[in-house]
């Protein structure tokens, strides 16, 4: 067996670029989310501790024990909406943009 090609001249090394060069990139739709991320959070942590006050104040007793509970149930639940999409979509992206680098 002989070796023709080394390095970034391979195949592998190839594919190796284009992945580091899509996930170096960004996509266009990375402003907006950034933006809405810098709504939603404070947006959510408010309404989480708006949550926690009133249960304090009106809850059932241990007023303690559901404050804390409803608060966090806020938090997962705002997160896992927030998180679902963002997390997925910047692997998309780049294997997509790696795909058509590697068709073209």
């Amino acid at each position: 067996m002989r070796a023709e090609r080394i390095g970034s001249d391979t195949l592998l090394g190839q594919i190796v670029n284009m992945v580091a060069d899509a996930q170096r990139s960004r996509a266009p739709i990375q402003g907006l989310a950034d933006k809405v991320a810098g709504i939603f959070v404070p947006v959510v942590l408010a309404v989480s501790a708006l949550t926690f006050g009133l249960w304090m104040w009106l809850g059932p007793k241990p007023k303690l024990a559901h404050a804390i509970v409803c608060a966090v149930a806020v938090l997962i639940i705002a997160c896992r909406a927030r998180l679902a999409w963002p997390l997925r979509c910047p692997s998309w992206w780049a294997s997509d943009a790696a795909r058509r680098k590697a068709s073209s």
